[in-house]
């Protein structure tokens, strides 16, 4: 197999080629231009033997018309026939009948029996005929000659396809080398050696221009590659410095790549993720937003889903998916950002705009729409609710004397002690000062609002420690019922603050109900 594989490379070469090459022309043309040449040598041999036997034939007719004698004839017959001249003789007198076996040939080779025969006329002294002289001459040297010319003209011919095929073999192979040799180096380039210079010394122009052009373009070659790299370079840079998490996808949605900080928001590595499909990074709800009806990611732009760690935990995922396409072969490209911090900053903000700072309390705007909630909740059960408007008294005193540091502290514990008065589902906040506000939904009666009214109080005239000193104070507080002293939010904090004052009016440390 091996040989068989070497010899059709071998004929596969310029060489090879070119050895074809030259054994078709030389098996078409030199049988061709042999056997021309060797026809010609025939047909010359032939007309050669055929001009001498007439020439010689004409001779030993006038050598005879001289002395016409018959044993005189008869003896140069012999002679001739001795010395082999020729092959047959005879003479024959005018009036000899005529024989029909003998006839003239006027082709060599004509009869057949290898003879060539001529009758030449005998012509005596008075110019009258006295007979015919019939000869025959033997036509198997000049066979034998011309066969003998067939052999050496078809050595020859051998020959000179011979030497022809080793010429074109040696100067094919010497034409070649310069080729070997440019092929090795484009090997040798192939294989990472790929700053060797293409120089071949040649004295064939055209071999000499091709390693010149194949030069260039190795040059050229080289100073893209390094734009390339370098291009390369600063796109993985700019894809492992960049904050957002970058992530490419086939049309089945299976992880092609991604960068650090993808690694970074999801807790994975990137030998974990590449070749698994995306859905893994998302919860089960979710993946349908991102994945369409036949497999392929759904462009998005700046969407939020839920992403799932490694270590399960969930988090908010701003989103978004573009496609692309290289060589006709479809992409997406997935930038992600863990969108928890906006998420914990808008609560914090939320937070802040319904609660004080101070206390933690909701404020006048989320204690307004809690109220209307217990308004409309107690509408549709039928029950009461109540608002209690709670003023500490005696605040302003540690303000002054202790300032306002001090006064902060005693409000956060007023907050403490307020929560822990309440029930499930009641709410406090603070107006801002030292004013408080309490919202009870779902009373029986207006005796459970002044239980916890009560209650308050009893909590707030307990000391306050304030650099290992104690402190009191009390509170002021007023009370309205819905649907009695108000059927709207409104009006259920304009009379519980009007009744907080007649409590304080009437000395302070106790409760009021509004009285219209």
């Amino acid at each position: 197999m091996k040989k068989s594989t070497g010899t059709a490379r071998f004929f596969s070469s310029y060489t090879g080629r070119m050895l074809l090459g030259m054994l078709l022309i030389h098996t078409i043309l030199v049988p061709l231009v042999f056997v021309g040449v060797l026809f010609i040598l025939q047909h010359d041999y032939q007309s050669q033997f055929i001009n001498n036997a007439r020439s010689q034939s004409y001779l030993l007719a006038n050598l005879i018309s001289v002395d016409p004698r018959p044993d005189r004839i008869k003896s140069i017959i012999n002679d001739q026939l001795l010395a082999g001249q020729v092959a047959l003789a005879e003479f024959k007198n005018q009036d000899a009948p005529p024989s029909g076996d003998f006839k003239e040939d006027f082709f060599f080779g004509q009869g057949g029996d290898k003879i060539y025969h001529i009758i030449v006329p005998v012509i005596g002294s008075n110019d009258e005929t006295i007979g015919q002289l019939k000869v025959g001459f033997d036509e198997t040297p000049v066979e034998q000659h011309i066969r003998q010319t067939y052999r050496w003209g078809g050595v020859v011919g051998l020959g000179f396809i011979v030497v022809s095929l080793l010429f074109v073999f040696f100067f094919g192979h010497h034409l070649t080398r310069s080729l070997r040799q440019l092929r090795d180096a484009a090997r040798r380039i192939a294989n990472d050696n790929i700053n060797e210079r293409l120089e071949i010394s040649t004295n064939i122009n055209e071999v000499h221009d091709m390693a010149t052009a194949l030069e260039y373009m190795r040059g050229r070659l080289v100073s893209r590659e390094r734009e390339i790299a370098l291009h390369a370079a600063r796109q993985s840079a700019v894809l492992d410095t960049a904050d957002e998490g970058i992530i490419t996808l086939d049309e089945q949605c299976r992880i092609q790549s991604l960068n650090p900080a993808a690694e970074t928001i999801f807790g994975y590595g990137k030998d974990e993720l590449i070749g698994t499909p995306f859905s893994r990074l998302l919860l089960p709800n979710d993946v349908e937003r991102f994945v369409s009806s036949t497999g392929q990611p759904v462009p998005l732009s700046h969407a939020e889903l839920t992403g799932l760690r490694k270590s399960g935990e969930i988090f908010f995922l701003l989103l978004s998916v573009s496609e692309g396409n290289v060589s006709n072969t479809r992409f997406f490209t997935v930038m992600t950002r863990d969108n928890s911090e906006r998420h914990i900053f808008e609560s914090e903000l939320e937070y802040l705009a319904t609660h004080d700072t101070l206390t933690g309390l909701p404020n006048r705007t989320l204690l307004y729409d809690r109220l209307q909630q217990a308004i409309t909740q107690c509408a549709r059960a039928k029950m009461l609710a109540a608002v209690l408007f709670i003023d500490l008294d005696r605040f302003k005193i540690i303000n002054d004397t202790l300032g306002h540091a001090a006064g902060d502290i005693v409000l956060k514990q007023v907050a403490v002690r307020l929560r822990g008065c309440l029930r499930e589902g009641d709410s406090v906040g603070r107006n801002g000062g030292d004013e408080f506000t309490v919202v009870l939904p779902m009373l029986n009666d207006s005796g459970d609002a002044a239980a916890i009214a009560q209650k308050v109080l009893a909590t707030l005239i307990q000391s306050f420690k304030l650099n290992n000193e104690e402190f009191f104070i009390s509170g002021s507080i007023g009370i309205s019922i819905y649907p009695n002293d108000g059927a709207d939010a409104d009006s259920l904090l304009k009379n519980a603050d009007a009744a907080m004052y007649q409590a304080k009016a009437a000395g302070g440390s106790l409760y009021r109900f509004y009285a219209a």
